[in-house]
């Protein structure tokens, strides 16, 4: 768990106190770049994973508060993509070099490099499964 050592005002973003947090335990340097370290790693609150993009005021965060900095699941970065997009995480998978990935493994485990390419494929529910079949006539 980590405790903001530094008094954040109420409007600072998320993004600043993560990347204070990573720099302080020497996690950038994970990967090549810093884009891919937040790909790597996500901040949760009170047990909820929270966007970069939210403001610590936002959050209701008070002295002596902590977060937890965790690795990001393949199951964290699909409810990310659906969030955002707005469709069932049930729908899709997520490969990387032509292997579906499972949702209990790491995304740091996978050693991606910038430019790397993970493919989302999506499927649909509820349709319906149609046998074609060719008839055969006797005479």
């Amino acid at each position: 768990m980590i405790t903001l050592e530094r008094d954040y005002p109420p409007t600072t973003d998320v993004r600043t106190v993560f990347l204070d947090v990573c720099e302080s335990l020497k996690l950038l340097n994970v990967c090549e770049s810093p884009k891919l370290n937040t790909l790597y790693r996500t901040l949760t609150f009170k047990g909820q994973e929270i966007e970069l993009s939210q403001k610590l005021s936002d959050l209701g965060v008070k002295e002596g508060d902590c977060f937890v900095l965790e690795p990001v699941t393949v199951g964290m970065l699909k409810k990310r993509i659906c969030r955002e997009r707005g469709i069932d995480p049930n729908t899709i998978r997520i490969t990387y070099r032509g292997r579906a990935l499972k949702d209990e493994e790491l995304l740091e485990d996978l050693r991606l490099k910038d430019r790397d390419k993970l493919v989302i494929v999506t499927r649909t529910i509820g349709c319906r499964t149609f046998e074609v079949g060719m008839k055969s006539e006797h005479r």
